[in-house]
């Protein structure tokens, strides 16, 4: 039973997410523990990396 926080997101609530927030065609990268994606936003690619909370950030 877990008493605190919440489980990590799933692969597919992940891009669900990332779906959500305006982004298309959708990869993981491989990263180690971070999860890191490229995906198209505004006709642009974009690296982004996701926390387990699902906190989206844009890598510059």
């Amino acid at each position: 039973m877990r008493l605190f926080g919440r489980a990590p997101l799933t692969q597919g609530e992940i891009e669900a997410k990332l779906r959500a927030a305006g982004c298309s065609q959708i990869q993981e990268v491989p990263s180690g523990k971070i999860e890191t994606y490229r995906a198209i936003k505004e006709s642009t690619e974009r690296s982004l990396i996701v926390d387990s909370t699902g906190h989206i950030k844009e890598l510059r």
